[in-house]
């Protein structure tokens, strides 16, 4: 009897489109490129297969580490192609490109900082992070590559960090030298320049000896923790990571009182924060939506907010889970289920809410979705909010509704069909306690191209919010509003009427108190620019 054959396809591979079959052999379409080494690079391309291999180990893929395809021949390995190239030549003045927002850099810098984090959980040390380092795929979404001279366990290296990305004097790389590399490799991507730029480097080594650093003023976001990267004020990249998340395009928020926070501007004359206060002034017309956060006082570098002890629901979601990274590894517990049907009331209707303006929010994720000490939702963060039938200049997957033309610039236009995707993919993080295409029991291929072809995870033809899921994905109601009123049917949705906007004597008695603060010289410690 004929032995019956097998084919082995690699786990990365297997995921791609099948463009034939037939009796002896599958044909999958590969968008690649092919690196090759040099004659004494033997030893380079041995580290780079062997990180490659740890990475995948367990077949799940992180999303923010350039993909590996296979090994081609004794000099060459087959790689995922960065459409876009570096990061570094991305950005270069000479280079042919459009405007990159705040918001898409914040994007990429959280995503560069998740994938070192994922490379640390695996005991490997990039050695050489950089801009030049960090690809750009078709998406523009960023992803980290370049490992042939990585440290994996401790072990020699190939390569060492730039001079102005590495502490002085250090020879051996740690999480320390680390996560200095990655505050010059965000220095560099918000600024669009190296740090010390016009140095030469023995210039910049003594700057460094001497505990001088650039400026900060140039840097529209994340002055803090690039300062803590640098003065290595961080204990892993997690931390870096969590500092990252918490910043939005436009502010940093801090708790003041047991009452209120206070959202202080990066830039008080950037888009994203003017945006924000005129969207406000909009809001402030109507009767208040119970699921919005309101303002209690703005003046042009500050917006006084009430305090919610809840956190955002991301942070929520996570504390039911166990991660590599950013990969989840299980799921502890799952939200109560006429609790998850109470969310998914209150979303719509906080965004059925802004319809009603004529505005789309623009950047529905669960990071811009608070919860009150009662388990309410209350929407925030309005620095990308927009008349609906604006531009849309994109955001980051599974939140966002890509499509085939995404790639080459086209988001299309904010409307139903954007927003109605985002609260599709949210409620579906809350029934799973994973974001879709997040299974940890299951790796489903590339994201991006997946959403572009409407490839979604599987549901429930019998789950009622299955069913809802699926329609939003799906761009199925005609509105907001249409499906705020679909989401009222569900039996969590009873409690919807307990939420209730804040009273306008207790929003007056806030604005007071937060009067009061700013007299007595609050501001005066908001995050000072180095000389």
């Amino acid at each position: 009897m004929a032995q019956e054959s097998t084919i082995e396809l690699p786990e990365h591979i297997r995921h791609n489109e099948v463009i034939g079959a037939g009796l002896s052999a599958w044909v999958h379409r590969l968008d690649a490129a092919v690196k090759s080494y040099p004659s004494n690079g033997a030893s380079e391309r041995a580290t780079e297969i062997a990180v490659y291999r740890r990475l995948g180990v367990d077949s799940t893929w992180h999303k923010g580490i350039l993909q590996f395809y296979g090994i081609l021949d004794d000099v060459s390995i087959v790689l995922q192609f960065a459409h876009h190239g570096s990061i570094r030549n991305y950005l270069n003045p000479r280079s042919q490109r459009s405007y990159v927002s705040l918001s898409t850099k914040l994007r990429w810098a959280e995503q560069v900082a998740s994938a070192i984090a994922f490379l640390h959980s695996k005991n490997i040390f990039h050695c050489d992070i950089s801009c030049n380092n960090v690809f750009l795929d078709k998406d523009l979404n960023a992803v980290v590559g370049d490992f042939a001279g990585s440290s994996i366990d401790g072990k020699e290296f190939f390569s060492w960090y730039e001079i102005s990305h590495c502490p002085p004097d250090v020879t051996i790389p740690s999480t320390k030298t680390e996560i200095f590399a990655l505050g010059s490799t965000l220095y560099e991507l918000l600024c669009e320049e190296k740090p010390f730029e016009g140095l030469l480097e023995h210039q910049i080594e003594d700057a460094l000896r001497r505990g001088q650093y650039p400026s900060m003023k140039a840097l529209p976001a994340l002055k803090i923790p690039i300062s803590k990267c640098w003065r290595q004020q961080y204990g892993g990249v997690d931390e870096l990571l969590e500092d990252i998340q918490r910043e939005g395009a436009a502010g940093w928020v801090y708790q003041i009182t047991d009452e209120m926070a206070l959202k202080y501007a990066r830039d008080s004359k950037s888009d994203d924060w003017l945006r924000e206060h005129a969207i406000y002034d909009i809001l402030e017309t109507s009767t208040p939506c119970p699921y919005v956060i309101q303002s209690f006082l703005r003046t042009p570098e500050a917006n006084f907010l009430p305090y919610l002890s809840g956190g955002n629901l991301d942070g929520r979601l996570r504390r039911n889970q166990t991660r590599e990274g950013n990969t989840v590894t299980a799921v502890l517990r799952r939200e109560d289920r006429r609790l998850a049907e109470r969310w998914t009331a209150e979303l719509s209707a906080a965004v059925a809410w802004l319809e009603s303006l004529n505005l789309a929010h623009g950047d529905l994720r669960p990071t811009n979705v608070l919860v009150d000490a009662d388990d309410h939702l209350k929407l925030t963060d309005f620095g990308s909010a927009k008349p609906i039938g604006s531009v849309s200049y994109g955001s980051a997957p599974p939140w966002a509704r890509l499509r085939p033309e995404s790639g080459h610039g086209g988001f299309g236009t904010y409307g139903p069909e954007t927003e109605q995707f985002a609260i599709g993919s949210m409620v579906y993080y809350i029934t799973r306690g994973f974001e879709p295409y997040g299974d940890p029991e299951q790796s489903q291929g590339d994201v991006v191209d997946l959403l572009k072809r409407k490839v979604f995870p599987v549901l429930a033809e019998n789950d009622v919010l299955d069913q809802l899921i699926g329609r939003c994905w799906m761009g199925l109601f005609p509105s907001v509003g249409a499906l705020h009123q679909d989401t009222k049917k569900l039996a969590g949705a009873e409690e919807i009427g307990t939420a209730t906007a804040l009273s306008e004597d207790y929003c007056g008695l806030m604005r007071e108190k937060s009067i009061t603060l700013l007299k007595s010289g609050l501001l005066d410690w908001g995050p000072k620019e180095e000389a």
